[in-house]
């Protein structure tokens, strides 16, 4: 079974991602979108990587337990847990501790999770095709 993570409220990121996801965000770009949010929340701050890591982690595991969107990807919700994890490890992790919002390289990071999972089988076109059917599925109330 999947840990749930808990988001933290108040961060305006997250409420701006969320609001970008039902306005069709691109599945595989959420780490991109994430970055924006953050450069816009925090100014001249500089983000702890970890903030970085829970936020990511709460929009996949978003999609993951999606049946409709797993099961248009063809895979299982542990596996796109899995394919998340993995772009986690490799796309966030290398990041330092602390990062100042200027210093994110958003197209490299985009570029790095829509890797991990093409790498698996499974197309950025594919994504965004089963994103936009999951979000019509859920509100048409399915």
């Amino acid at each position: 079974m999947t840990e749930r993570r808990s988001q933290k409220k108040g961060v305006n990121g997250l409420r701006t991602i969320s609001h970008s996801c039902r306005n069709s965000l691109r599945v595989l770009l959420v780490i991109s979108m994430t970055f924006v949010s953050m450069k816009d929340s925090v100014s001249n701050d500089m983000i702890p990587r970890s903030l970085l890591i829970d936020m990511i982690r709460s929009q996949y595991s978003a999609m993951c337990v999606s049946d409709s969107f797993a099961s248009c990807m063809g895979f299982s919700q542990d596996q796109c847990i899995e394919l998340s994890e993995s772009a986690v490890t490799k796309c966030l992790m290398p990041l330092p501790e602390m990062i100042h919002p200027d210093k994110l390289k958003n197209r490299v990071l985009e570029a790095c999770p829509q890797q991990v999972f093409e790498n698996a089988g499974f197309s950025e076109k594919k994504a965004v095709e089963c994103f936009d059917k999951a979000m019509e599925s859920k509100s048409n109330g399915k």
